[in-house]
């Protein structure tokens, strides 16, 4: 049932890949991510925090600009302190808990 309080929803972007030697599976993965609206399309669009930063979002039926790039220096700084922040947040991430594998 479709309403407005429901939305598709589609990524902004092509997803970012994952090294297996750096994050093999069954461990723990912290990614940062924003969700955009587009009400034109009734899109809900989701975004890495490191893409929105550097690229914005746009609608990817549309194409609309959903939000403008949010670094005015250097986007690979930007990304490198929201990759320290996602392997803070995964260090603390402690095993048994009900989001790591052991649980």
């Amino acid at each position: 049932m479709r309403n407005e309080y429901t939305r598709q929803t589609r990524w902004g972007h092509e997803p970012e890949p994952v090294d297996p030697d750096l994050t093999p599976p069954g461990s723990i993965y912290v990614k940062q991510m924003i969700w955009v609206a587009c009400n034109d399309c009734d899109l809900q669009v989701q975004s890495c925090v490191t893409q929105t930063l550097a690229s914005g979002v746009n609608c990817p039926d549309c194409g609309r600009r959903l939000t403008a790039p949010r670094v005015l220096g250097n986007p690979d700084v930007a990304a490198a302190r929201v990759a320290d922040i996602e392997e803070i947040l995964r260090d603390g991430v402690e095993p048994g808990t009900p989001f790591s594998p052991e649980a």
